[in-house]
């Protein structure tokens, strides 16, 4: 596969993808620059916090996993999980010289202060020292990573209540197969 040109880059959850920067812009708040770890799950919280109507919505913002990135709360750990890309036909592939391999695969990730840990459906782990780039992840902080992305990966998934009448829509939209 080498010097075939890849497809994308949307699946990969490289460290240049997951640290990104949010934006808000609102005439009432004070410029700043915040380095806490945020995550997607922040937005809603955040919009609901800027618009006045966290409070009124309290007990939905209270289920999230997300908190209002103008409060205090900080995350310790973040996740981010993709799911593999469907590959077309090996004579699409051969005749656009694609090579779709490395989408074939989830990936999952944790992120730290300290570091990024991202893990690919083949058992291979990556790892990335945020504060160092020729720095190593410790062995012991890739296992909790593991460990953590895991459990709040599966729990999120197990907490997902589709009924019959969604489902539908869902297999009706392609969604689900």
């Amino acid at each position: 596969t080498e010097g075939r040109p890849r497809v994308a880059h949307h699946n990969s959850l490289h460290p240049v993808l997951l640290d990104v920067p949010f934006l808000l812009y609102h005439p009432d708040l004070e410029p700043r620059h915040d380095d806490r770890l945020a995550s997607q799950v922040d937005v809603t919280p955040t919009i609901l916090d800027v618009a006045g109507v966290l409070n009124d919505h309290r007990d939905a913002v209270d289920r999230m996993a997300g908190h209002s990135l103008l409060g205090d709360n900080e995350h310790d750990v973040v996740f981010a999980e993709h799911a593999a890309m469907e590959s077309p036909n090996d004579e699409v592939e051969r005749l656009n010289g694609l090579d779709f391999s490395p989408y074939e695969h989830t990936y999952k990730a944790a992120r730290t202060s300290k570091y990024t840990v991202r893990f690919r459906s083949d058992g291979t782990t990556v790892t990335h020292n945020r504060n160092d780039p020729d720095g190593t992840v410790p062995g012991e902080a890739v296992e909790r990573l593991r460990a953590l992305v895991d459990d709040r990966l599966e729990r999120e998934r197990g907490s997902l209540e589709v009924n019959d009448a969604v489902r539908e829509q869902m297999e009706r939209v392609g969604y689900l197969g």
